[in-house]
Order: structure tokens, then sequence, then C-alpha cells
């Protein structure tokens, strides 16, 4: 019995070669993209569909992670967990948390 066959097989192949910094340049483009397979990135750049392109701020992220320990520091503080204060909050403290 098998697989049900497709009205419109892909039967077509082509082989291309590129040089060491083509090569660069396609496998960044590739990671970007955040697609899985290299041929469907391929399809879609040639044809004209849309190519998702993520970027991760590597800078944002570590501000982000910083904000949420000192948003975890003061909960755990109004809960009394590091005893009492007096005066001033000591960094030490704050990054021993």
């Amino acid at each position: 019995m098998g697989r049900k066959p497709k009205a419109d097989p892909a039967i077509h192949r082509y082989g291309i070669k590129l040089t060491n910094e083509e090569n660069v340049r396609f496998e960044a483009a590739f990671s970007e993209s955040g697609m899985k397979e290299k041929a469907g990135f391929i399809k879609k750049s040639i044809f004209g569909g849309r190519i998702k392109v993520v970027k991760i701020d590597k800078a944002t992220m570590d501000y982000y992670i910083k904000l949420t320990e000192f948003i975890l520091f003061v909960a755990r503080f109004k809960l009394g967990r590091y005893g009492k204060f007096y005066g001033y909050f000591d960094t030490i403290t704050i990054g021993e948390a």
C-alpha cells in the first residue's frame, strides 16, 4: 500500500559550491533565521518567502537577569530572610542573596 503519492513531488535537485566567506555568511543567515532545515531556508530565500530573523542582545539579557536578582532580593528582604539592616544596604549582602 505505502504512502499516498504527492500531487506535485519535488524531484529536481541543484547543487552549489560556496567559498569559505560565502559559507560563513550563509551559515550566519541560516542560524539567524531560526529555521531547522537548510532546504526550506534556501527556498524561502530564493522565492521571496518571509524569513524570520531573531537577534538577542546579550547586554539586555544580562541587565534583565540582574534586575530579576535584585527584585528577588527585595522580596526576600521584606520577608525578613536577611535579618535586620540599620542604615544602608551592603552590596556584598545583595550579591550573596
